[in-house]
């Protein structure tokens, strides 16, 4: 009945506060290091994916591209040279590869050569320029200040190639509107003539 008097309360434990006072330091050098790391994945899954829609859309530009040629060139030898629906076919052409020459340039220029880095730690470094009586702390130190300018360099180049492939799509899209356009004139310019 009267047990609840002699229970035993459990001791207390001092919560774990982690790295303090003299070891703080270390630890947040080595999670600085180790967040560059991640932000390196990121930046290079960011990079691969740019790349791999440019490839997609390259792709498809190139089919597009020689499906317009081919059946623009045999509309055109099939035509006598100067009639006017060679000239049509011409300019329908030339609407379709004006848009898709620059939407190539750009997307191509999304795989141009980059100051890309992908690492925390330059082997370079490690062989030659290490310091007298160096610590654990000073490397991850000096590894986190060299990783921090990396990341923003390649946060420039990301902001570069995504610039390209924006540019690129844009260019793109823009083939079957200028297409659908020029049609359009030559339609209605067949039909005015016509009329009268």
């Amino acid at each position: 009945m009267l047990s609840f008097l002699f229970r035993r309360r459990p001791q207390e434990v001092e919560p774990d506060y982690g790295a303090v006072d003299d070891t703080f330091p270390l630890w947040a050098a080595r999670e600085a290091v180790s967040q560059i790391e991640k932000r390196y994945a990121a930046q290079n899954a960011a990079l691969m994916a740019y790349e791999a829609r440019a490839t997609t859309l390259l792709g498809w530009l190139s089919a597009i591209v020689l499906a317009v040629l081919s059946a623009s060139v045999s509309h055109m030898f099939a035509k006598p040279p100067l009639s006017p629906s060679t000239a049509k076919t011409l300019v329908l052409l030339l609407s379709v590869l004006f848009p898709a020459f620059f939407s190539g340039i750009f997307l191509l220029s999304v795989f141009r050569p980059k100051k890309w880095t992908s690492t925390v730690a330059d082997i370079d470094w490690l062989t030659t320029d290490i310091p007298q009586n160096p610590s654990e702390f000073e490397i991850l130190k000096e590894f986190a200040a060299i990783g921090r300018v990396r990341t923003l360099e390649n946060d420039a180049e990301l902001r570069i190639t995504f610039g390209a492939l924006t540019a690129g799509r844009r260019w793109f899209l823009a083939i079957p509107a200028s297409a659908s356009f020029v049609s359009l004139v030559i339609t209605l310019m067949t039909v005015s003539a016509g009329a009268r």
